[in-house]
């Protein structure tokens, strides 16, 4: 673990992680802020998993969520090391294999992520090892795929907005969930949640 992080000159503390999701509209809970520290590069990142309190209070699992979200929002050190800007999320796509090797009944990971060749800046593909706090692999995730979701700016979001003024923003926001969801606009429930509208992860991230 030491020698990856010697290699990784990109470094990124908890604060400056989430600031990120948040700025990108992607707003994590107490339960998914796990993420202690990264140290990355754009193809190699090495994430610190510290449970929060508030996952500590959850039911012992052999493989918590709370940890294995943690391992998949880390890849994001690769976006960071970049120099990126905040208007670009990945969302998780698919993954070809995952194998455990043993419980996970720690609170303290390390997470290592190898960006897999590719050219292709609509999907990333990488390989996520998960690791004890002694470096010995305890969960492996083979061929991990996100896909880039690139998220409006203020000024573009405003000047949509604009463009029809005789549009209210509660009918603008039905319009655009029936055009993602590709349903009739009038089958939009506007205070139903995702899970009730059956939107996929990448449909309610949109």
């Amino acid at each position: 673990i030491d020698a990856i992080k010697n290699r990784l000159v990109h470094r990124f503390t908890h604060s400056q992680i989430y600031d990120y999701f948040d700025k990108a509209g992607v707003d994590y809970g107490q339960f998914y802020r796990n993420l202690n520290r990264l140290h990355s590069s754009p193809e190699e990142v090495l994430a610190e998993i510290v449970l929060s309190d508030a996952n500590k209070k959850m039911p012992s699992c052999s493989l918590h969520p709370g940890i294995l979200d943690s391992s998949v929002q880390a890849f994001i050190g690769c976006h960071l090391a970049n120099q990126a800007k905040t208007n670009c999320v990945f969302s998780p796509i698919k993954i070809d294999q995952l194998k455990v090797y043993q419980p996970l009944k720690d609170d303290h990971y390390f997470s290592h992520i190898v960006r897999l060749t590719d050219k292709n800046d609509e999907l990333i593909h990488c390989d996520i090892d998960i690791c004890d706090i002694s470096g010995d692999v305890v969960v492996e995730i083979k061929n991990f795929t996100a896909q880039r979701i690139v998220l409006l700016e203020q000024d573009q979001f405003t000047d949509l907005i604009a463009n029809d003024s005789t549009i209210s923003l509660k009918d603008y926001l039905i319009y655009c969930i029936a055009e993602i969801l590709e349903i009739n606009h009038s089958e939009v429930d506007f205070y139903a949640n995702f899970m009730d509208m059956n939107a996929d992860s990448v449909s309610a991230i949109k």
